[in-house]
């Protein structure tokens, strides 16, 4: 038996829940006089009465219908839950598809409810230590129950299926829309009265049984006493929802297959959106990978590697310096002094002592990128095209192995200076250019018998008081002249920490994204930043992954140590790849050089001949700096600036542009690469025709 609650509206009233009445528990507030609480451990209803002898009536009502219910025995009880399907009248409905609806969802209903009966039953019966005989009366009634309801279910699932495919929807979608917003204005009509109090609510308890009746003696209460034609009003209700549930589920059907083929759309446009990107992707790539073959200028020298190579003394090259004349000077200088007024500006653009520069310009810094170059070789010599890559992409993290400790900045090259830079030993040669004053810009092109490299570096740069963050632009290029890769990448973020107050420390951090634009792989390394207790300093991680993203190599170490490379297919040991080369001892007394740095800025005899006096060897200002004359070298750099800028303004007064004499713009001016013949002029020892800047 079921407690039924109503709200009362204009039209019909809306049934709004029920409660079983043989599981409910009956409270009463006793700092409340006219109200008290049915439970059924789903929810509570809250009742009040007028007086407390109504609200005493009710009670008595309720716990009188509970108690006969206990007697009555369980056949009778799902009897009565069987009843109520007979006195349905679905079929008044005016089409056969709403009738069918109508009754499958009823027998639904219904079957949700007998089972929840049936289960009640069951724990009734077992709590009351029935008789076996009468509990298995009860289970095989219950159980030829529910098989009719399956059958009745079936069938009409069956009809409904039939009618359905016979018949057309004649009602238009507007028709629908307009339905379906009359509902929602009815049921926001609804709920708003009900949130001012001004609906009234009617239990009434149907039943079969007489013994079931709630009777209250009072007339006055503004409970009303249930009624038959209560009941017929909330099955009416019932159906009336139901109807209106099955057509929300048709509307609802209707708009999850427009959703699901606007998704189809959506995803179609999306896959030929991102078909569109990668042609064109691979059409810009193709025109880099041109743009490349014509940028590499190889061949523009008639002087081979191999006769420079014969220009150096194989052993004086071998008997290198290991450490400078002189160490870094003691002499303390306030940067204070310098910076105070650069918060938050470039300070490339101010002039600051000798003192606190390293003796080696941006353009020797250059050539510092191939301390490892002996890792490109490792990739030429490999006939796989991702281990090409990882080696490339693992050369261009190992670049900044050199740097650690190393906070000086180095000296900015002047408007012309070149720097040249010859290794017999690796196998490749290199020449550098300041190419721009403003910005400053320097280019830098270097090549072996298997590669070519080419390159510009603009460095832009921010102070942050505490801080200094460097941001290096400029594409590196490289190609293998055997193979036809051509690999790109840039710089990551390098910043100095702790520039006036305490001990200074150096980072890189950001993504280097290594691409080789033939076959589309792509290596990328994350330098990660330092974290909370040296967490993630100077760490490196990355992968390669070839062109379709698939990961084949796992890259993990330290720049300022090691990196090992693990490779998934083929599950084997991590490997290691890169190893930091060891300083010498005294390193941290000569602005912690390695030993390849303290060779960059050596002069030896036998190249004198073959230097033009724009190199960097030359540079007055950074070799007495070398030399300890830290005064004289602020000297000389005060005294080369100040040429520099009587010869550029004597240019800008005869409308003439500064043009480099080994660099040019490419075909798209989207780079300097070079113009050749350096070489050749190197080999005739002719130089007359380059200035003089120092």
């Amino acid at each position: 038996m079921d407690v039924s609650y109503f709200f009362m509206n204009e039209e019909d009233p809306v049934c709004r829940g029920s409660l079983n009445l043989r599981f409910v528990a009956i409270t009463v507030d006793k700092s409340q006089s006219t109200q008290f609480t049915i439970d059924d451990s789903a929810f509570s209803l809250q009742l009040k009465t007028s007086t407390s002898e109504e609200r005493d009536l009710w009670i008595n009502a309720f716990n009188e219908s509970k108690e006969a219910l206990t007697k009555s025995t369980p056949r009778e009880e799902v009897g009565n839950s069987m009843n109520g399907v007979q006195q349905l009248s679905f079929l008044d409905q005016p089409d056969p598809q709403s009738a069918l609806k109508e009754a499958l969802s009823t027998v639904r209903s219904f079957q949700t409810k007998l089972d929840w009966e049936i289960q009640a039953m069951k724990t009734s019966l077992a709590a009351s230590n029935s008789p076996n005989n009468q509990m298995s009366e009860f289970v095989k009634q219950a159980a030829t129950y529910q098989l009719l309801v399956l059958q009745i279910n079936a069938v009409l699932e069956d009809c409904c299926d039939m009618v359905q495919s016979d018949e057309v929807d004649e009602q238009d979608s507007k028709d629908k829309k307009s339905h379906k917003k009359k509902k929602k204005d009815k049921h926001r009509k609804s709920e708003h009265k009900s949130k001012r109090g001004d609906s009234q609510m009617t239990l009434s308890i149907p039943s079969s049984t007489d013994n079931g009746t709630i009777s209250p003696a009072s007339a006055s209460s503004p409970l009303a006493t249930p009624t038959t034609s209560d009941q017929k009003k909330s099955r009416k209700s019932k159906s009336s929802e139901s109807h209106d549930e099955d057509n929300d589920e048709d509307e609802e059907k209707q708009r999850i297959l427009k959703e699901e083929q606007e998704r189809e759309r959506n995803r179609q446009e999306e896959e030929e959106k991102k078909r569109q990107q990668r042609q064109q992707q691979e059409e810009k790539e193709e025109e880099i990978r041109k743009q490349a073959e014509k940028d590499q200028i190889k061949g523009l020298d008639q002087t081979p590697i191999e006769e420079t190579f014969n220009t150096i003394d194989k052993k004086a090259f071998a008997n290198r310096r290991t450490r400078l004349p002189f160490d870094k000077s003691k002499k303390g200088v306030s940067l204070m002094a310098f910076l105070k007024d650069s918060v938050g500006k470039d300070i490339s653009k101010i002039t600051l002592p000798s003192v606190l520069c390293e003796p080696l310009t941006f353009l020797q810094k250059c050539a510092e990128n191939f301390e490892y170059s002996e890792l490109l070789d490792q990739a030429v010599a490999s006939a796989d095209p991702l281990t090409r890559l990882m080696y490339v992409g693992v050369f261009a993290v190992a670049a900044y192995g050199n740097t650690l400790h190393r906070y000086q900045k180095p000296f900015n090259p002047m408007l012309g200076e070149t720097y040249e830079y010859i290794h017999p030993e690796k196998g490749f040669r290199m020449i550098c250019e300041q190419v721009s004053h403003h910005p400053p810009v320097s280019a830098a092109y270097a090549e072996s018998p298997d590669w070519v490299f080419w390159t510009e570096i603009f460095v832009k740069n921010k102070f942050w008081g505490q801080s200094l963050e460097v941001f290096p632009t400029g594409q590196l290029n490289l190609m293998f002249n055997k193979t036809g890769d051509f690999y790109t990448w840039d710089k990551v973020t390098t910043c100095v920490h702790n520039v006036l107050i305490g001990q200074m420390w150096l980072e890189h951090y950001g993504t280097c994204t290594v691409k080789n634009h033939k076959t589309g792989d792509v290596c990328t390394i994350e330098m990660l930043k330092k974290g909370w207790w040296s967490e993630g300093e100077f760490q490196v991680k990355g992968t390669v992954a070839d062109a379709k993203g698939s990961a084949v190599y796992n890259i993990d170490g330290k720049w300022s140590d090691s990196i090992y490379v693990d490779d998934l297919r083929n599950k084997k040991k991590k490997i290691e790849i890169y190893r930091r080369n060891p300083v010498p001892p005294w390193s941290k007394d000569q602005y912690d050089f390695p030993t390849f740095a303290i060779q960059l800025n050596e002069l030896p005899d036998y190249l004198l001949p073959y230097l033009p006096r724009t190199d960097t060897r030359y540079r007055p200002d950074q070799r007495c700096l070398e030399n300890g004359e830290v005064e004289k070298s602020g000297e000389e750099k005060s005294r080369i600036e100040e040429k520099q800028r009587r010869a550029r303004k004597l240019l800008e007064d005869s409308g003439q542009e500064y043009k480099p004499r080994w660099f040019k713009r490419n075909a798209s001016d989207t780079c300097w690469i070079y113009a050749g013949g350096y070489w050749d002029m190197r080999q005739t020892k002719n130089w007359e025709n380059v200035p003089d800047i120092y």
